[in-house]
């Protein structure tokens, strides 16, 4: 079952003949909340193979089970997805670019798969699995590139007062509303609430 969700969710996100995404249904897909449910189902997995016996049956379905899950998260924070996709015009028209998405989208995937990692012993959970998350893990290294001096002395960048402010009155921190607005990377209030929350 598990197997054909994941494959029609690759079909709708994901142009893999391609080697593009679906930009404006992956937005969708995290703005709705769809990954952190994904993300729940993962989590759900995992716990559900550390806890079955070796001599369970379900245990191997359960493992490939994560293994395509894993699988699925590998492809929708690739790089290769996401940041070579053609633009539509409704996306690049609004605060949304594959730039800001892929970082989103990473950055929601790690913060669920470090709290998995605090509840759940890495090294019981299938090699398939760890195989795609430590894919994930190096595509969202490969991308960026180590400070030089030259951008550690660089000045910190400017966003708008009216978003900060907006924040601000939200009840967040100055300094945590900016390195809300720092890490999503747009002036976009709903963007560093989803962030910050």
């Amino acid at each position: 079952y598990v197997n054909s969700v994941v494959k029609e969710m690759k079909k709708v996100l994901l142009d893999e003949r391609h080697g593009t995404a679906n930009v404006l249904c992956l937005q969708t897909f995290y703005r709705v909340g769809c990954l952190q449910q994904l993300m729940s189902g993962v989590k759900f997995w995992a716990k559900c193979y550390v806890n079955l016996p070796d001599s369970d049956p379900d245990k191997t379905m359960v493992a490939n089970s994560l293994s395509v899950l894993g699988g699925l998260l590998a492809s929708l924070v690739s790089p290769q997805y996401i940041l070579r996709s053609p633009l539509p015009a409704l996306a690049a028209s609004s605060l949304w670019n594959p730039k800001t998405l892929f970082r989103s989208l990473l950055s929601t995937v790690l913060g669920h798969l470090m709290s998995l990692f605090s509840d759940v012993k890495i090294s019981a959970l299938p090699s398939a699995f760890l195989g795609s998350v430590l894919t994930l893990f190096l595509a969202s290294f490969a991308n960026h590139e180590p400070p030089t001096m030259q951008s550690r002395a660089a000045p910190a960048p400017r966003f708008d007062e009216a978003t900060i402010t907006a924040l601000v009155e939200m009840g967040f921190p100055r300094n945590r509303a900016e390195a809300a607005l720092q890490h999503v990377g747009a002036d976009s209030v709903e963007l560093a609430m989803d962030w910050l929350l």
